[in-house]
């Protein structure tokens, strides 16, 4: 690929280019990147024929939410912050005021 800085999109002329097309070569900006089945960037001509499945620079997998690791441990949190609220409650029922 061309120096990122002074390459344009050959498509959107005032965009710089982040990218080219594996097939054709083109300089694409963010706007014009597609991403094939196998995660290869091509332009939208290329597309045709290659049929890309997610848009933009970010592969269609890193969109998805958060990861599983995250998620679990999120979710171990609220558990956690809930078991604490129940035994003050417990607690305050036991020891509360009299």
């Amino acid at each position: 690929m061309a120096d990122s800085q002074t390459a344009k999109c050959d498509i959107h002329p005032d965009k710089p280019s982040m990218a080219q097309c594996t097939e054709c070569q083109k300089n694409l900006c963010s706007l014009c990147i597609l991403r094939t089945d196998d995660g290869a960037i091509v332009c939208e001509a290329c597309s045709k024929q290659a049929e890309p499945v997610s848009v933009g620079e970010a592969p269609a997998k890193a969109k998805r939410g958060l990861p599983l690791i995250v998620q679990i441990l999120l979710s171990i949190a609220v558990l956690g912050l809930l078991l604490v609220a129940v035994c003050f409650g417990l607690l305050y029922m036991m020891c509360g005021r009299k």
